[in-house]
């Protein structure tokens, strides 16, 4: 995460709780650390200047408001992701997640990638929040933000697209899917082993579903 030393007005600036935000997550308090951003981030949308200057260069308001709002976030996500592992202790076998402090750390990525609609990190850190937060139900697409934070060169973003199944070869995977025997593939995990005529699925084949259903018999175009 970035550490901004932003020139401020006086002590309590935007800047000196963007920095306690900064030093409450590290010590793990999460409400404290959560509370600094919220003071932040309203400090800086009262700003009536568009410009921040800090010691090296200048940076406007936005991308301070960005950097605001994705270490916002990741502190809801970490708060959520400690609480689960405090409950799952606890409780011995059941894994929670404060759902809303997921969805409001999604909220806030979300945020910063409307102002950086660029911005690697965040894309891949609401794909975690997000998979966190599906629990392996495969209601809430997770892949599209790993895909668009590799896209963007975040190596671990690439890792967390191929980790989690995200990636899944479809189309004529193997064989001859013209006229011979060949597999094909679906995005849905539907797979079918058979013979093929004119592109088609035509003569003896197995149509498998994700779940493991299985239709063995005569196929015609």
């Amino acid at each position: 995460l970035l550490c901004v030393p932003l020139i401020g007005f006086g002590q309590e600036t935007y800047e000196y709780y963007m920095n306690k935000g900064s030093e409450y997550r590290k010590q793990e308090e999460y409400e404290k650390s959560i509370n600094s951003y919220n003071i932040s981030i309203n400090m800086l949308k009262k700003l009536t200047t568009t410009d921040v200057i800090s010691d090296e260069k200048k940076m406007n308001r936005e991308t301070v408001l960005i950097i605001n709002y994705f270490q916002r976030g990741h502190v809801y996500s970490s708060y959520a992701i400690s609480e689960g592992k405090s409950y799952f202790s606890s409780r011995l076998g059941v894994l929670w997640y404060d759902e809303t402090k997921l969805e409001l750390s999604i909220s806030d990525f979300t945020m910063a990638i409307q102002l950086q609609e660029k911005f690697a990190s965040a894309y891949r850190m609401r794909g975690n929040a997000k998979w966190v937060l599906d629990g392996g139900k495969g209601d809430i697409d997770f892949c599209d933000d790993y895909k668009k934070a590799c896209d963007l060169g975040d190596d671990d973003g690439c890792k967390g697209y191929l980790k989690y199944d995200c990636v899944q070869e479809t189309g004529c995977v193997s064989g001859d899917c013209e006229n011979g025997l060949g597999t094909y593939t679906f995005y849905n995990g539907l797979k079918y082993v058979g013979e093929f005529k004119n592109n088609q699925f035509h003569g003896q084949g197995t149509m498998t579903s994700a779940s493991g259903e299985k239709y063995v018999g005569e196929f015609k175009d």
